[in-house]
């Protein structure tokens, strides 16, 4: 039955694709039903189900508009409830102490700690951040999803970690091996590599360092 055959495809586009590429035979879309579908749904995540829903969706609409279906059969799939979670893990004191020791003042992956605990922004603003947005003790940036300014006292340890890199002309703290500005869904990833290089745990991340900075810089 249609679908049945094709539960390998990894997600909804690949579905749509075998359905154009096969125009000779789309008569069979009338034989698409809901027990086949929810088969599928079944083998995927609660994320992964949610995913689909949405791509096929759209497929499944214009289907109907040509009338090469009577009703929707994805009316009747019933989705997994996604787990309720608290968020990302605030780091702990003993965390935040192991990511220091193993990456001393002076190193990237220092500067980018400082600037996340000190700043307490969300990473697609701590890339951003640069020299040229200090003023008398101040860095005022405003934030890249709103526009609204915010301001970022430059506290001793954060202004040691800022005088021990190399001096450069970029415009960024920050900056790639390659010497190029950090997107917000790169300096996550190499962030998440710093933390596993201090052998922290995976749940130590750039989003839960952020979480942590008011309790940890109260301390």
């Amino acid at each position: 039955m249609f679908l049945v055959e094709i539960p390998h495809l990894c997600h909804a586009a690949s579905a749509f694709q075998v359905l154009l590429d096969g125009r000779e035979d789309l008569g069979r879309v009338a034989l698409m039903h809901s027990t086949a579908l929810q088969n599928i749904f079944n083998s995927k995540s609660p994320a992964a189900q949610r995913n689909w829903m949405k791509a096929l969706h759209g497929w499944v609409d214009h289907c109907l508009s040509l009338k090469m279906i009577k009703r929707d059969p994805l009316a009747e799939v019933k989705l997994v409830k996604m787990k309720k979670t608290d968020g990302h893990h605030p780091w702990e004191s003993t965390e935040c102490e192991q990511f220091e020791k193993n990456h001393a003042v002076g190193t990237r992956a220092r500067l980018a700690y400082e600037l996340l605990l000190q700043a307490g922004q969300s990473r697609c603003d701590v890339v951003r951040m640069g020299r040229q947005h200090i003023r008398k003790g101040v860095m005022t940036i405003g934030r890249q999803k709103t526009g609204v300014p915010f301001n970022v006292e430059i506290t001793p340890r954060l202004q040691a970690a800022m005088d021990a890199m190399p001096a450069s002309n970029h415009l960024t703290f920050l900056v790639t091996a390659q010497g190029n500005p950090f997107t917000a869904a790169g300096f996550g990833n190499w962030f998440r590599d710093m933390c596993r290089e201090a052998k922290l745990p995976k749940r130590c991340t750039s989003h839960g360092l952020r979480k942590a900075a008011a309790t940890y810089l109260a301390e």
